[in-house]
């Protein structure tokens, strides 16, 4: 009876076994779950993506992404801008993700009606310091408006997929970092460690300089905020400012982000740096001694210029940006 017994459970086991492989085989060979993996795909390796060194997309506005010691920039009018490291890096990580991207032609008739010849579509091109690593073309969009046609450049293989793509090509202003105070370069700078503020909104006669040796020639809708015990008030004057609103007003300033950048000024040109042409100026200041200057300069249709001390770029501030800057905190009643 043991040997019997021994016996039938081997044969269950060996049964078993027989299934179990039938099951895997018939999975791993399964056409449906083939063609799903062989589906899977990712226009990026991401063993290349931190080698990144230049990035054109080129849709409706060519735009051309730089990186320079570490850092990206918008290359535009052979001046690099900064740009917005975050989205930079967030494209890059779409890029080189596996999605499902089947393959749905290889002929070069569908390339012409699917907006996929060089002539015709948007194009992706990523270089590093070896030369190309990525080059991949953005046509036309499936009938469901949510899913795109592309071809890496070289290959006959037409692919579909969610259209994540298309966001990539905007406009060269949608990849700039336009903070006045970015992070990297803030120095310190919070709403926390600022002791003093000292605003001069612009006008169409010039001020003065250095407001400190020529307080009488300030314009009437200038001031002066300082630090007073545990709250704010106006210098040499016994208004008392609510710190709640000084609070949200220097976070304004810090987060202010202008409408563009602009080569038409310098930093360094007498507009930021004459007193008899300067037109309005924010000035910072912390307990530590740090100083660092808004300058606002001529205006340019409907945008004014405005430098920041410490940095070589000249922004364009709305009006909206300007009322932000310089509109004084409310008084505690």
């Amino acid at each position: 009876m043991a040997f019997t017994y021994r016996n039938k459970i081997f044969i269950l086991l060996g049964l078993c076994g027989a299934l179990l492989l039938a099951y895997i085989l018939t999975f791993v060979f399964d056409p449906e779950n083939s063609a799903a993996r062989q589906s899977l795909w990712t226009a990026l390796d991401p063993k290349l993506k931190d080698e990144a060194q230049q990035i054109e997309l080129d849709g409706e506005e060519k735009v051309e992404l730089r990186r320079d010691k570490g850092r990206w920039f918008v290359n535009f009018e052979d001046a690099l801008y900064p740009a917005r490291q975050d989205k930079i890096s967030d494209m890059l990580n779409t890029l080189s993700q596996r999605a499902a991207y089947p393959v749905r032609s290889r002929s070069e008739a569908a390339q012409e009606k699917l907006l996929l010849t060089g002539s015709e579509a948007r194009r992706i091109r990523i270089n590093g310091e070896d030369g190309a690593i990525l080059d991949l073309l953005v046509g036309a969009p499936d009938a469901t408006l949510k899913e795109v046609y592309i071809r890496l450049s070289g290959s006959k293989e037409i692919r579909s997929g969610a259209d994540v793509f298309s966001p990539l090509f905007g406009s060269r202003q949608s990849w700039y970092d336009l903070r006045l105070f970015p992070e990297h370069d803030a120095e310190g700078l919070t709403a926390s460690s600022i002791q003093r503020v000292i605003a001069q909104p612009p006008r169409e006669t010039p001020i003065a300089a250095n407001v400190e040796d020529v307080p009488d020639a300030l314009p009437t809708e200038a001031f002066t905020l300082v630090r007073s015990g545990g709250g704010w008030k106006i210098e040499n004057s016994d208004e008392i400012i609510d710190p709640r609103s000084v609070e949200a007003y220097l976070r304004g300033i810090l987060n202010c982000e202008a409408n563009d950048f602009t080569s038409a000024l310098r930093a360094n040109d007498p507009a930021f740096t004459l007193s008899s042409e300067i037109a309005g100026r924010l000035v910072l200041e912390t307990g530590d001694g740090l100083r660092r200057i808004i300058s606002i300069g001529p205006s340019f249709a409907d945008k004014r210029c405005a430098a920041v001390s410490g940095s070589p770029y000249v922004y364009l501030l709305m009006e909206w940006q300007l009322n932000q800057i310089f509109e004084k905190p409310l008084a505690i009643k």
